[in-house]
């Protein structure tokens, strides 16, 4: 069970425990999850951020959420749909609705990932050169796990 701080030590940093079940488990899909994917995506309980600006909206959201400790490491698990911009979301309907394009990644992302790190490597899973070359066509899920 992975612990979370108190209202007291709120600000402290969290120690690295030991990953059982489900984080051991947890990890990026593709196409095998896409039916629970779409049951998410249509729940429209999540955030949806898109690339903008090399990627300032994804770590604006990170860090002015208020949820990073002392080290900048996230104190609470995080999820949100991440789209390309100028895509009007992660999904769209095109012909009168008679077509739907998805180009959506769900992105969670675990307590005690440094927000540094994160960033790091989600610019290495979506960005070249600035540009956005993630999955442009069906949804899919990115996994960011602790790595302590």
């Amino acid at each position: 069970m992975n612990s979370t701080p108190s209202d007291s030590d709120s600000d402290s940093v969290i120690e690295a425990i030991p990953r059982t079940w489900p984080f051991t488990a947890a990890r990026s899909t593709a196409s095998d999850c896409s039916d629970l994917l779409t049951a998410l995506l249509a729940a429209d309980a999540f955030d949806e951020i898109s690339d903008i600006d090399n990627l300032e909206s994804v770590e604006r959201y990170i860090t002015h959420r208020g949820l990073l400790d002392d080290g900048g490491r996230t104190r609470k698990g995080m999820v949100f749909w991440f789209y390309p911009t100028g895509l009007y979301g992660p999904y769209r309907y095109l012909e009168g609705g008679a077509v739907v394009v998805r180009h959506g990644t769900l992105v969670t992302i675990e307590p005690g990932v440094d927000a540094k790190e994160f960033m790091n490597e989600f610019r290495n899973r979506f960005m070249k050169d600035g540009v956005y070359y993630g999955p442009q066509d069906g949804i899919t899920h990115e996994h960011f796990a602790a790595l302590k």
